[in-house]
């Protein structure tokens, strides 16, 4: 062949490779998530201003500021407070969210967002990607599929991914819906939180280690709220959720505790556990997703958690939550500084009514939800 003819063809070639490759979110430092809805169901210009002025403002134990943001809606108010030109102007990258909204309106709303809310801002030099709903399988998939698609048709050179949780992507049910999502995904964006009993605390308003006896609420809740509307792959993943924290948690006991300990002696988690079983899971998903980019869309420590009395208007804040999240949080950081693994940590403000209701989602901001440090009412 001739020289010149392999070097056009060899260029060719280079070009479909170097098209080939799935964008990628660029690095920065652990950013942090953000919803207008933390302190009220109506945000104004005004309070996002606030809002995005007590993130820039922030500092941690260390002095380090966030230059990143993940979202969970690109608007508020109709449309009227756009997020990613307000928070691009303050020189802060972003992960814009796509809502996926709740029947009847799921898709005259949700395209609304896409095309007035999304779409323009493209070519913006902040936008880190796009993150198609959070935590809404099965319930959005086709939702998720039809919008992976537009973005990708609309902005190829934009990464585009569903932020869902640990247990999603691992798909240990073989769901092909599920392989087929990630196969869609730019990068898998993951919330991953460390493996604790969901539904109670400690005495101190802190998350409990997983006892064996878990996996029966984690059965009944199954059962309550179907993952899989096929009966099969429902029973498989009833059996996964009771065994699968057997095979988990006797890494993190001390030593000098045996298995069966986790029947009888339920206690507080502590953040260096969590941690660890934290990394156990992202590694577990870089496993299962050697070839992609994993970005963690969200992580984080409750500094009260579970079913607080009067949380609304005096959450029970101990001092060992606000140290437990403040170590858990240095934990974090340092190790994605470390391995360049982009994360979010969960959240900049507590929250409300952003996406997540339930009680124990509701305090794990860095801030109160007026802006504020948080201190300890109970020592």
């Amino acid at each position: 062949m001739n020289k010149w003819v392999q070097i056009f063809v060899f260029g060719l070639l280079s070009c479909d490779m170097v098209f080939a490759v799935s964008p990628r979110v660029p690095y920065h430092p652990m950013g942090v998530t953000y919803s207008g809805l933390h302190a009220t169901t109506s945000p104004s210009k005004d309070s996002v201003i606030q809002d995005i002025h007590a993130i820039k403002k922030y500092r941690d134990a260390n002095g380090r500021r966030f230059t990143a943001v993940r979202t969970y809606y690109p608007q508020y108010d109709g449309g009227k407070i756009e997020l990613l030109p307000m928070l691009a102007s303050n020189n802060l990258k972003v992960l814009l969210g796509l809502y996926l909204f709740d029947p009847p309106h799921e898709q005259d709303w949700t395209t609304a967002n896409y095309e007035q809310d999304v779409k323009p801002f493209f070519k913006n030099k902040e936008l880190l990607g796009i993150l198609v709903g959070n935590e809404d399988y099965p319930d959005r998939k086709l939702q998720i599929n039809q919008y992976l698609d537009w973005v990708k048709k609309d902005a190829p050179s934009i990464a585009v991914s569903t932020a869902q949780t640990t247990n999603f992507w691992l798909n240990q049910s073989n769901d092909p819906d599920i392989e087929a999502i990630a196969n869609k995904c730019d990068f898998i964006a993951v919330n991953i939180y460390p493996i604790w009993d969901w539904y109670k605390q400690s005495d101190q308003n802190q998350p409990l280690g997983r006892t064996l006896l878990t996996g029966v609420e984690d059965m009944l809740h199954a059962l309550r709220y179907p993952l899989h509307v096929n009966l099969k792959r429902h029973f498989i993943h009833i059996l996964r959720v009771i065994i699968h924290p057997m095979f988990t948690l006797h890494r993190m006991l001390p030593q000098s505790m045996h298995i069966s300990d986790m029947i009888r002696y339920p206690s507080s988690l502590s953040p260096e556990q969590g941690f660890a079983s934290f990394k156990a899971q992202y590694e577990a998903i870089h496993k299962q997703y050697p070839g992609k980019q994993i970005v963690v869309t969200e992580t984080g420590w409750p500094t009260t958690y579970g079913e607080v009395v009067n949380v609304r208007q005096q959450p029970a804040q101990y001092q060992i939550g606000l140290d437990n999240a403040k170590v858990y949080y240095a934990l974090v950081r340092k190790w994605s500084a470390r391995n360049h693994v982009t994360v979010f940590y969960y959240s900049m403000f507590d929250n409300w009514y952003a996406v997540a209701s339930a009680t124990y989602s509701k305090h794990f901001g860095l801030l109160n939800t007026k802006r504020l440090p948080k201190r300890a009412n109970v020592h």
